[in-house]
C-alpha cells in the first residue's frame, strides 16, 4: 500500500481520538508473543494509538485494573482462561471497552458463542492491515456513538 493515509480505519481512528483529545488506548491479549507484537507494529503506524499487549487472562486483566482502555483485541483460543471467558469479563468490568475479537484456530461453535457475547467483528488470521484497522475504527466508531 503506497499510501497509508488512504487507509480508512486509520481515517475513522483518527477522527475519534481528535474528537477525545488524546490517543486511543488499546489491549492486545494474545497468548503468541508474535502476534501480539505484529498488531502492535500495525498499531504503532497511527499516532492515534497507543497499546499494550498482555499474554493471558490474568496479564489482561492486571491492565485493565491500572489503566483505562478504550479497545481489546482477544483472542478466543488462549490456555488457562479462554478468550470467551475473558471477553464476558471485560464486558462484566470494564463494559465500556470496545471488543475486537481475533482468532486463527476457532471451531464454528467458538465463533458463534463469541458473537452471542455482543461482539460486533470477529475477524480470522490471517487479515490484512487495512482489515484490521477497518474492522477497529468500525467498532470503535459504534461504540462511541453509544456514549
Amino acid at each position: 500500500m503506497s499510501n497509508l493515509k488512504e487507509i480508512d480505519g486509520l481515517t475513522q481512528l483518527h477522527e475519534i481520538a481528535q474528537s477525545l483529545g488524546r490517543p486511543l488506548r488499546g489491549l492486545i491479549i494474545d497468548d503468541e508473543a508474535n502476534v501480539a507484537e505484529t498488531f502492535r507494529t500495525v498499531c504503532e503506524i497511527s499516532e492515534d494509538l497507543n497499546v499494550d499487549i498482555a499474554a493471558s487472562s490474568a496479564e489482561a486483566l492486571r491492565a485493565l485494573n491500572l489503566r483505562e482502555y478504550d479497545f481489546a483485541t482477544v483472542d478466543i483460543v488462549m490456555p488457562e482462561v479462554s478468550g470467551l471467558e475473558t471477553i464476558r469479563i471485560i464486558r462484566d468490568r470494564f463494559p465500556k471497552v470496545s471488543i475486537l475479537v481475533i482468532t486463527g484456530n476457532a471451531t464454528e461453535k467458538l465463533k458463534r458463542e463469541a458473537c452471542s457475547e455482543g461482539i460486533l467483528r470477529l475477524l480470522e488470521k490471517p487479515l490484512e492491515i487495512a482489515e484490521f484497522l477497518g474492522a477497529l475504527g468500525e467498532s470503535l466508531k459504534t461504540e462511541f456513538r453509544k456514549e
